[in-house]
């Protein structure tokens, strides 16, 4: 949301702080709670606003330049995540809150519970993907909009471009990397990122018919790096 550009919509500052072996999220404190709620829900769908026209009109700007879908959740339009919450603070300021489900969910795994809630898909494969998705897609929050099967169905069609098309178009920049030369200041996740694809497809990756060996190799050291990392957290 920092990203959009629009000088009234605020987000708390935040830091990610590595300590011990543990990461935290450290966040100011903002002047708001629960009577300053405008936007969204604080109360998993329970009550679900959009009754500020001043903070509608700058979601609905947001969710253009996000190419996010606009979706009904309840009674309500809303053009985020329903658990993104805008507040008007004490200050008078417009604040937003909760950005855990900002974008919207790959198609759900069922080996995964509650996958839809954070396997999600990047900010670059969203905002380039030539259909606005739905951040709701696959929750609850849509049951009531009549168009929730044709966001399902986008959902679906998206993560397939996304392991079919861009993976391969990923894998075809990387094998061009690999032959420039060495690749001391390569990041791997960096070029994930660039193409909106999410590192934990580094296992799709490496079953691409057409991936190098250079490349396989290149791959399958970061993936093991990471596993490992994960072991010794």
């Amino acid at each position: 949301y920092v990203s959009c550009g629009l000088d009234e919509v605020r987000v708390p500052l935040m830091a990610i702080v590595d300590y011990l072996g543990f990461r935290l999220t450290a966040m100011s404190l903002l002047p708001v709670g629960r009577d300053t709620l405008v936007y969204g829900t604080m109360d998993a769908g329970k009550t679900i606003r959009n009754d500020n026209q001043r903070v509608g009109k700058l979601m609905k700007k947001t969710a253009e330049i996000m190419n996010l879908r606009p979706h009904i959740c309840g009674h309500t339009t809303l053009y985020s995540a329903a658990d993104v919450e805008g507040h008007i603070g004490r200050d008078g300021r417009m604040y937003l809150l909760d950005f855990s489900r900002a974008f919207p969910p790959t198609t759900p795994d069922k080996r995964f519970h509650m996958g839809h809630l954070y396997q999600l898909f990047r900010p670059e494969f969203v905002c380039r993907y030539p259909v606005p998705l739905c951040p709701d897609a696959f929750s609850g929050f849509t049951k009531d909009d009549p168009k929730r099967r044709e966001f399902n169905e986008h959902i679906v069609q998206a993560t397939k471009d996304l392991k079919g098309r861009v993976l391969s178009q990923l894998v075809a920049y990387l094998g061009n990397e690999v032959e420039k030369g060495p690749l001391e200041n390569f990041s791997v996740s960096r070029a994930f990122h660039k193409f909106g694809v999410n590192l934990r497809f580094i296992g799709l990756a490496l079953q691409r018919p057409t991936i190098t060996r250079t490349v396989y190799i290149l791959l399958f050291n970061e993936a093991i790096s990471r596993v490992l990392k994960n072991e010794l957290n």
